[in-house]
């Protein structure tokens, strides 16, 4: 039927646009930094060989003076960890990503805002990650748009080799689809997906603070001087009068294990965050009485992905007070 073709048509003019939209923001990318790169960079950590422009996640800086900001905020968070005895031992260079990692936070980005549309196709694909075997998900109770963006996930996610084999079979209504062996694949699925999400819609709302400067870390790393540590998804800075940390943890499951409770328990006792300043981050906003409980185990707020903007919004306003 011509109404397919042209549905077809529009699917894979959406995914080229999405590849050019990504590629383009890259070479903007690179063509600021060469422009505006100082000769006289050097390591801003004495434990991590890092240049200003790779130590923080958000959007290049156009000029030294907002790359030396950078710097302070760095310094400054450096300074705020000691205080409470934390040493920043790593974190991801998210700065450095090229096409295929911007396509992978766009993508986790687009799954995380349609996630009631692809949750049950994600939970077959995920059931077979310790043993990749191929998948037919049936369409036929499927809605124009449930149609449109499962296709559309399931063709980004083979072209990203995420996906060792993807087919869509229109004749008996189903996406046929086996994840790729590869441990990268599958630990994309396995939750990446959601955290690169999150991440991307920080950072996108940091770039709506016209006046409030912002430092994102994403897998950071701290230590402790009594020798513990945690592993945290996403930190925050806010220097103003008052600095602050917030901290969001991204769990792409349905509920809490005992070992994610204890785990966002910890960096919460360890950065010394109230509730106001520490999230659990899910796909979706779980039970009334679920968050009850988890909040009074983890001392952390529980929000689903679309409460994000107001949770870190009110984090900004209540450090201006």
């Amino acid at each position: 039927m011509w109404w397919r073709k042209r549905q077809r048509l529009e699917e894979a003019i959406q995914g080229i646009r999405e590849e050019l939209r990504a590629i383009r923001e890259l070479l903007e990318q690179q063509l600021l930094s060469s422009q505006s790169a100082p000769s006289d960079t050097q390591p801003l950590l004495p434990y991590r060989a890092a240049t200003p422009a790779a130590l923080t996640a958000s959007t290049p800086s156009t000029s030294r003076s907002e790359r030396l900001s950078e710097t302070q905020m760095m310094q400054q968070l450096e300074h705020l960890l000691r205080a409470r005895q934390l040493r920043l031992n790593r974190y991801l260079e998210v700065q450095s990503r090229g096409p295929v990692d911007e396509e992978m936070y766009h993508l986790g980005f687009f799954m995380s805002q349609r996630y009631a549309l692809i949750a049950d196709f994600l939970a077959e694909l995920r059931a077979t990650l310790a043993q990749p075997r191929t998948i037919c998900f049936p369409l036929h109770n499927c809605s124009d748009e449930e149609l449109a963006v499962l296709t559309n996930v399931a063709t980004r996610l083979y072209r990203l080799r995420i996906l060792y084999y993807y087919f869509y079979d229109r004749t008996h209504g189903q996406i046929k689809a086996c994840v790729d062996r590869l441990p990268e694949s599958r630990n994309y699925l396995a939750g990446a997906w959601f955290e690169m999400g999150v991440f991307e819609a920080v950072r996108r709302w940091r770039k709506t603070l016209t006046d409030t400067p912002v430092l994102l870390l994403r897998d950071t790393q701290l230590n402790g001087s009594g020798g513990g540590g945690c592993e945290l998804d996403i930190l925050i800075y806010l220097p103003h009068s008052a600095p602050r940390l917030i901290l969001l943890e991204c769990k792409s499951a349905s509920s809490l294990k005992p070992e994610d409770i204890q785990q966002v328990r910890r960096a919460v006792g360890l950065l010394n965050l109230g509730m106001q300043q520490a999230a659990v981050v899910m796909p979706e906003p779980p039970a009334d009485h679920l968050v009850d409980s988890w909040v009074q185990q983890t001392g952390a707020s529980i929000i689903g992905f679309p409460e994000i903007d107001r949770f870190l919004s009110a984090c900004v306003g209540s450090g201006r007070m």
